[in-house]
């Protein structure tokens, strides 16, 4: 890479598209975690 090379998305739809990849993949990991089975947890 050069140090004066662009390294963000430009296009509108690249942006979008890295949005969409970020909230499809905080679905997967972080909202629907496998096991997880809306448990809290209580403090005693």
């Amino acid at each position: 890479m050069l140090p004066k090379e662009s390294h963000g998305y430009r296009a509108k739809e690249s942006i979008l598209h890295l949005l969409w990849e970020q909230d499809q993949w905080l679905e997967k990991y972080v909202k629907n975690k496998p096991g997880d089975n809306n448990k809290k947890t209580e403090l005693k």
